[in-house]
């Protein structure tokens, strides 16, 4: 009896929301104290936990409005606020930091070998030739803190949300609302555009390291930037699957 109703209290979105929310913001002492490491996977499952309550949340809302083509329509709105939702809770506890160190309210007191290794790996897999003594700079810990968290997040999501997320497309791409996924050639069009811009959107990643100057401002656009990547990614390339599918079975 215990069980269920914990079970029901983590379904609920404003209790989720909360935790997310809270343990987000413990960011601030695990960059302080070198702790990165042990805070990025803890908040990446519960980030996992949030998508599928929320998805949940949206989908029960969208199935009272009508019928699968009522529904596709009113699922656009909930996709795009769950868009904004992630990207303003995922980007609150780098940007919080941001500002405090701008401020001088707190400063990193040391960085644990586990975070240097970390950071180290994130400009390895950016290729930026700018790494000596970058890892001094807070501005450049907090930002590879937050890509290094778009990686794991993202995969997380792909892992453990992707029947969820799947959901949202299979009423998105309800076939009598969007006709064009019927003829194989504008779906084969949409797909490669839409893998450009996705490719597009990561050239800024490696041009952001190699800037002379940095500023907390760059930070900033950073953190939105790389969060909002987070789940648009993982959404991106559940949809080209979920597209793949309803062209198949179309044929």
């Amino acid at each position: 009896m215990g069980s269920n109703r914990f079970l029901h209290i983590l379904r609920d979105t404003r209790v989720v929301s909360v935790m997310t929310i809270l343990f987000g913001f413990l960011y601030i002492p695990a960059f302080v104290y070198g702790t990165f490491w042990l805070w990025v996977f803890p908040f990446t499952a519960i980030v996992v936990l949030f998508t599928r309550v929320m998805i949940d949340d949206a989908i029960g809302r969208v199935s009272q409005t009508g019928d699968e083509a009522v529904q596709a329509k009113a699922m656009i709105p909930e996709f795009l606020i769950m868009n904004v939702k992630m990207t303003v809770l995922l980007s609150l506890p780098f940007i919080t930091a941001l500002l405090l160190v701008d401020q001088g309210q707190i400063n990193p007191v040391r960085i644990s070998e586990q975070d240097r290794t970390i950071w180290e790996w994130c400009f390895g897999v950016l290729k930026s030739r700018s790494k000596v003594g970058m890892l001094e700079i807070p501005l450049m810990q907090i930002v590879l803190s937050n890509f290094f968290f778009m990686i794991v997040c993202t995969v997380g999501l792909f892992a453990f949300a992707y029947r969820k997320i799947k959901q949202v497309f299979v009423i998105l791409f309800h076939r009598e609302s969007y006709k064009f996924l019927r003829d194989h050639s504008p779906v084969g069009r949409v797909i490669k555009l839409r893998g450009i811009a996705a490719f597009l959107a990561f050239l800024p990643l490696p041009l952001f390291l190699q800037m002379q100057t940095y500023s907390n401002l760059s930070g900033l656009y950073w953190c939105i930037y790389a969060s909002f990547l987070i789940f648009a990614q993982s959404t991106h390339l559940i949809s080209m699957i979920q597209e793949n599918s309803i062209q198949n079975r179309s044929l």
